[in-house]
């Protein structure tokens, strides 16, 4: 059995001879650079419930119900679409946003697509970033009766599902290509792919 660094050392030898096989990775053999340092945030915590308030309970992926939110842009940064999964199963919702990143609206997008969950007693919290398009959380807490945890500046590490539930998003969606002309059939599509895709943590 070959490893995977085996293969992705000799695919990185191939790009560097000048060849293109990373171009068929997902990621391009792209990789992010850890930030040195946190800006300040100058939001008031307190009002805030932090990801290191989360019961152990979500830390350790015991139950179905927790989820993690974000946003993926389109071309013109105007263009948005809601991302949701479950921290257990890696199950994945997608909205599309008409009304791009307001808050009002991000949250009436969340309440409605998440409410079967908050009917069948499925839904017990959601954890998502510190954007100020998720600053209308009260109207979530209030909508679905569940905490919003919010991460660290900066530590993609804190919500990790949905920042891997993005990346493949992505091979559908690509960065800088436009959202303008999806439809929700299409959106179904996606998801419908993406959660029929084996798993390796669900055997």
């Amino acid at each position: 059995m070959v490893g995977k660094t085996t293969i992705y050392n000799w695919l990185h030898a191939d790009k560097r001879s000048g060849g293109d096989l990373y171009s068929y990775c997902r990621h391009g053999l792209k990789y992010r650079c850890k930030r040195l340092s946190e800006p300040c945030n100058s939001k008031k915590r307190g009002r805030y419930k932090s990801i290191l308030d989360r019961p152990e309970i979500i830390d350790e992926q015991g139950r179905m119900g927790d989820m993690e939110m974000d946003l993926i842009l389109g071309d013109s940064g105007s263009e948005a679409i809601l991302t949701l999964t479950d921290r257990k199963t890696d199950y994945i919702f997608l909205e599309a946003l008409p009304h791009r990143r307001k808050a009002k609206p991000i949250a009436r997008a969340v309440n409605s697509r998440l409410a079967f969950l908050k009917w069948r007693g499925q839904l017990h919290s959601i954890t998502t970033d510190n954007g100020p398009e998720f600053s209308a959380f009260r109207s979530i807490e209030r909508g679905l009766g569940v905490p919003v945890y919010f991460a660290r500046a900066y530590r993609s590490t804190d919500k990790p599902h949905i920042e891997h539930a993005n990346a493949l998003i992505r091979q559908y969606l690509p960065k800088h290509s436009s959202f303008e002309g999806l439809t929700k059939g299409d959106l179904k599509e996606i998801e419908l792919r993406l959660n029929n895709r084996p798993r390796k943590k669900l055997g």
